[in-house]
């Protein structure tokens, strides 16, 4: 049976960090927001994710995407002191750098290709030695054989991160409805109107944000495909104490995120597997 509409000045589908981030903005510039999620806030891949803030050491060339990456990272310093202050959760930001080593002669091709276009586009990276490397980072293999420093690239427990946002956008005013499954978007004409949920009800909206991450592009009523999809990418966190590592430790295969904690976040793989979340013996094994 359908229950009566409930209405918004925004309604936001999912619930992870894009979803709590923009609830926290709109809610704190005075509109209603009402934030749907099928579970718990930051629970999904915002909580699986490894924390990095690295579009330097991840890019694979100049651009407007790589410009928006880095106007972004600029702006994370102040946004994580915000955010700690608003919400009462630090975000754990931390400045030491990102580290992409070569332990072969394919990733150091890489990364002198790498390092031709960055350093000619004037971006602040540092090129090392191998016994440079091993200087900065003594835990680092003897294979080395080069690297490439990302000064600018830190890092944030986004798990953290995922509690900040929740607190911080329900602080400023938005409305959390959990357990609610959003199944289709509601449209008069091409304007979204609103969001019809599992059961029938409704909640309109003056605007409607999709951020459901891999479900995105599930939801019914969508004017036109959306080409997302859900890649499976598995973590180890190991303990290390005392820590291992300063930076974040990159290669072409794999990379190593230190905690203040001592624990080190080892990810990542790829895998096209749909909806599975589960760790598997060959992932870890690899």
């Amino acid at each position: 049976m359908m229950t009566s509409d409930r209405t918004a000045d925004v309604v936001i589908v999912g619930g992870g960090g894009i979803g709590c981030a923009i609830a926290r903005r709109a809610a704190r510039d005075g509109l209603s927001v009402v934030v749907l999620d099928r579970g718990t806030p930051g629970m999904e891949a915002s909580w699986a994710a490894a924390g990095m803030l690295s579009p330097l050491a991840e890019a694979d060339g100049p651009g407007p995407f790589l410009d928006l990456l880095l106007a972004a990272r600029e702006m994370y310093p102040p946004y994580a002191a915000a955010l700690c202050e608003e919400g009462g959760v630090d975000v754990a930001y931390a400045d030491a750098g990102t580290l992409v080593v070569a332990l072969r002669e394919a990733d150091e091709a890489e990364l002198r290709a790498r390092w031709a276009w960055q350093s000619a586009a004037g971006l602040p990276l540092e090129r090392m030695t191998a016994a440079a490397a091993r200087e900065a980072e003594p835990a680092l293999s003897p294979e080395v054989r080069m690297a490439l420093r990302f000064p600018g690239d830190h890092q944030v427990d986004n798990r953290a991160l995922g509690a900040a946002l929740w607190s911080a956008a329900a602080r400023a005013g938005a409305a959390f409805r959990l357990g609610v499954h959003a199944v289709r978007l509601l449209r008069d004409g091409d304007r979204a109107t609103g969001v019809e949920c599992a059961g029938g009800e409704r909640v309109m909206a003056g605007a409607v944000v999709l951020a459901g991450g891999a479900w995105a592009g599930r939801m019914e009523g969508l004017p036109r495909p959306l080409p997302v999809e859900p890649v499976h990418g598995q973590l180890l966190a190991l303990e290390a104490v005392p820590p291992l590592f300063r930076h974040v430790v990159d290669s072409p295969r794999c990379y190593l995120v230190p905690r203040a904690s001592g624990r080190v976040i080892a990810g990542a793989t790829v895998e096209r597997t749909g909806d599975r979340k589960a760790v598997t013996p060959w992932a870890c094994a690899g």
